[in-house]
């Protein structure tokens, strides 16, 4: 009798979700696997710092109870951040289900899948920061408004989601703590040595904190979802902050308090770099497809340049490698905390240099003319940059504590 009675409740609410329209599943007993809080990943709800989001969910919720169904006041359009540092492993442009969904890998047989997108500019393979913006919340699929589809996932099952190691509790409104400090580099001084910065998410946008040699300099600019360039744009001898928001072609620079340009250049879909690519001290922009490993320089409003670094690495990373005034490229790999930096005759020299999950930067940390590259690493908040000081072959090394630790 008891086995009738819950076939019975089963077939009745398969009935119920048929009739309205909506997704059904098993009973919530199928599941049985989670993950602990304390020890997986530490997620942060998928959007801007400070912004407030509902996440309700219900037992015939497709394909679990555990999926969250996150809406907050004109969603539509709203960016979707990477909710714990991982690598893209699907990307899937409308199924009739959940319409445009992206799948991040985050190591041990962790996943997110974010689903109803509205569209998307990343590709597989491609590396995530967390608190990096992906996406933009759409209503795509088998959905009935604008909405975020989430699910926190344990081997392709899907488990209770927690955020900031707090269990989550469906029906609760909470501001976003997706707000992780990111390293930036530049001569903020124009003393000709490379300083350190990190770019700190707010509830209220976004603002970098410039390191130099006797103080800290807080510049607001940009908004939390932009990704942040350095490089002397206007040939002052001192470094500036440029933005780019990831679903955009837009480059805005910061050249002073009262005094900033735009340019257009790349596509959405591929990454900025900025950069002096022929020696005139005047940098500029340019874009690297982490799908295909091109790179496309900006050399005038009417020269580009292309060049190839397929399948080396994640991330990419410039610098003047040979100190001959010309910026080179270079990727960094995450997995392997390998930089892979490209000479002026197109020969490669690998270096490996941090641990995995660090993220890479380059500067001329000495002043010798000279750039090399460095890794901050989020757990610490920790620079470690690498330098040889001019006549040796000696490897240093030096680390500045700076920005606020993550929980990893």
């Amino acid at each position: 009798m008891r086995l009738r009675a819950w076939a019975l409740s089963l077939m009745v609410g398969l009935m119920v979700g048929l009739v309205v329209g909506l997704p059904v599943s098993a009973p919530a007993s199928a599941y049985t696997v989670s993950l602990d809080p304390q020890t997986g990943p530490n997620f942060e709800m998928p959007f801007l710092c400070g912004e407030k989001w509902t996440g309700t969910s219900r037992w015939y919720h497709s394909p679990s109870k555990y999926a969250v169904d996150w809406n907050a006041p004109g969603d539509a359009g709203h960016p979707v951040l990477a909710a714990a540092s991982g690598t893209v492993s699907k990307v899937v442009w409308g199924t009739r289900s959940y319409g445009i969904y992206v799948v991040i890998d985050h190591g041990d047989g962790v996943s997110t899948l974010y689903a109803h997108l509205q569209t998307t500019w990343v590709t597989v393979g491609q590396r995530l920061d967390q608190g990096e913006a992906f996406a933009l919340v759409g209503n795509t699929g088998n959905s009935f408004g604008a909405h975020l589809h989430f699910e926190q996932r344990l081997n392709s099952t899907v488990v209770p989601p927690y955020f900031h190691r707090t269990p989550w509790v469906m029906g609760r409104t909470v501001a976003s703590t997706n707000c992780p400090d990111t390293p930036l580099a530049g001569d903020w001084n124009g003393d000709r040595r490379t300083d350190v910065a990190v770019v700190r998410r707010t509830a209220t946008g976004a603002q970098a904190l410039l390191r130099k040699p006797r103080s800290v300099v807080t510049v607001a600019f940009g908004v939390g979802w932009d990704t942040y360039f350095s490089g002397d744009m206007d040939a002052s001898g001192s470094t500036d902050l440029t933005v780019r928001a990831p679903n955009d072609a837009t480059f805005e620079t910061r050249l002073s308090a009262t005094s900033q340009q735009s340019l257009d250049f790349g596509a959405p879909t591929a990454r900025g770099i900025v950069g002096d690519w022929n020696g005139d001290r005047d940098a500029d922009v340019g874009t690297w497809r982490p799908d295909t490993g091109q790179f496309m320089l900006r050399l005038s409003p009417t020269r580009t340049r292309t060049l190839t670094l397929a399948g080396l690495g994640d991330r990419p990373v410039v610098g003047d490698w040979d100190g001959n005034g010309v910026f080179d490229l270079g990727v960094y790999n995450s997995a392997t905390s390998t930089f892979a930096l490209r000479a002026k005759d197109g020969s490669l020299t690998t270096l490996a240099w941090g641990q995995p999950g660090d993220l890479p930067l380059s500067g001329d940390w000495n002043g010798d003319g000279v750039w090399d590259i460095g890794v901050w690493h989020p757990a610490t908040a920790t620079f470690v940059l690498r330098y040889v000081p001019v006549g040796t072959t000696t490897v240093r090394t030096k680390q500045i504590v700076f920005g606020t630790p993550r929980a990893l």
